[in-house]
């Protein structure tokens, strides 16, 4: 009964966000172009971000009803069998692109059920809509590394160099363990062992910290990653 009454919960936010887009499209196709300068361009701008705002909020709702279902209801069920979170992850991602765990959850769920091609064509939106994101550089490393290292070689290290470089952001420490682990798997791969060593020990010292210390099975499979 409770997860009936979950469901009928996010079959309602996603009716609601459905009528805010269409109304927002609605009033984009219909406003007249007055070629407004001055105040005017500035009034049209503010309710373009104000739109944008709204877009990032029913996005959230949505995430926000769907997040619970993770852990409540198929806590014992792996990540890449949740095939039912697909349509709305799909709809938070169009409602507000730089949706990060949007990206990252679908595109291991995308792999395991269409294939590791598709997998990966998720995980290359995530980094189209988020360019300076570390979350979505690692998420579409580990994804061409388990592909096939040998033909996405030069993509691979192209990512890798950037994750250890500092050249990406990261929201915490704990997600830059998480894409340090993931990069220094790939520097022993390419054979770059001195960079993997520093790595490392980089590593070894957020651990200390007790950052690190939680699940990395990313794919869902009961294994951890690295």
């Amino acid at each position: 009964m409770r997860l009936e009454i979950r469901h009928s919960r996010m079959m309602v936010a996603a009716v609601l966000v459905g009528v805010l887009v269409a109304s927002m499209v609605l009033m984009s196709v219909s406003a007249p172009d007055t070629g407004m300068t001055g105040a005017g361009k500035a009034l049209g701008q503010a309710g373009f971000a104000y739109a944008s705002g709204l877009r990032r909020f029913a996005a959230a709702v949505l995430w926000n009803r769907l997040e619970p279902l993770f852990h409540d209801y198929y806590e014992d069920t792996v990540l890449t069998d949740q095939l039912y979170m697909l349509p709305t992850i799909r709809m938070v991602t169009m409602l507000d692109p730089q949706f990060q765990q949007g990206y990252f959850v679908s595109a291991w769920i995308v792999r395991s059920r269409m294939g590791e091609e598709q997998g990966i064509a998720v995980a290359r939106d995530g980094l189209v809509n988020n360019p300076q994101a570390g979350l979505m550089h690692a998420n579409l490393l580990q994804l061409l590394m388990l592909a096939d290292k040998d033909a996405y070689r030069p993509e691979i290290a192209r990512l890798t160099y950037l994750i250890v470089g500092d050249s990406v952001e990261w929201h915490d420490e704990e997600e830059r363990f998480e894409g340090l682990a993931i990069a220094r798997d790939s520097l022993l791969s390419l054979g770059d062992d001195a960079r993997a060593q520093a790595v490392a020990t980089e590593l070894a010292r957020l651990r200390a910290e007790g950052i690190g210390l939680g699940d990395h099975d990313h794919d869902g499979d009961g294994k951890q990653d690295h």
